[in-house]
């Protein structure tokens, strides 16, 4: 066995459903000693641990990530901060975005996710959302289909329209996601 084999194994698993199986497979490497984990890996198991809303393995895995020296890639701690706002401790999930050094629009959009979807905690991405903005970090599609999503499910038909009118701006109004989202929006919104 290679790194490349068992990253495809392990990313395999999660992907059919089996994020058990992957997380018994990075354990099984990492105790013998059999192949040193990328980035590729930690990335998958981020997302076995996500699936399984296992936070006592997710820290176990952050505390990898750091050791191995992925502890400033952007990609990995989004996927970190993701992973925390999935298994409900949000703190972590901020913790985690402050101290990334580069920041950029998929990192703040995965603690809005963690905030909006996960845990109920909707009208709070407002205020993540206005940080974000006085960051200097510009929303992308996904920051607006998730902030869309929010505005349809609490049915806030006057912050809806505030942020229609960024999309606009922002040119992002004509992206075929984007569109879906507000086609969406609106309609939560009239039910």
């Amino acid at each position: 066995m290679n790194i490349i084999s068992c990253n495809v194994m392990i990313s395999s698993f999660v992907q059919y459903g089996h994020p058990e199986d992957a997380v018994n497979l990075f354990e099984h490497i990492q105790n013998e000693g059999i192949i040193q984990p990328d980035k590729v890996t930690f990335l998958g198991i981020t997302k076995a641990c996500s699936a399984l809303s296992d936070i006592g393995r997710g820290i176990l895995i952050h505390a990898s990530i750091i050791c191995y020296g992925y502890g400033n890639d952007v990609v990995l701690m989004t996927s970190l901060i993701h992973m925390y706002g999935k298994c409900g401790d949000l703190a972590l999930a901020n913790e985690v975005l402050r101290q990334l050094p580069e920041q950029n629009a998929g990192s703040w959009n995965a603690l809005i996710g963690g905030y909006a979807i996960q845990n109920g905690r909707e009208k709070e991405v407002f205020d993540i959302f206005e940080h974000m903005q006085k960051q200097r970090i510009e929303a992308d599609e996904d920051v607006y289909v998730t902030i869309l999503q929010v505005c349809g499910k609490i049915k806030d038909a006057e912050r809806a329209s505030y942020f229609h009118s960024h999309t606009i701006g922002s040119g992002y109004e004509r992206d075929l996601v984007v569109g879906n989202a507000l086609i969406k929006m609106y309609a939560e919104i009239e039910n």
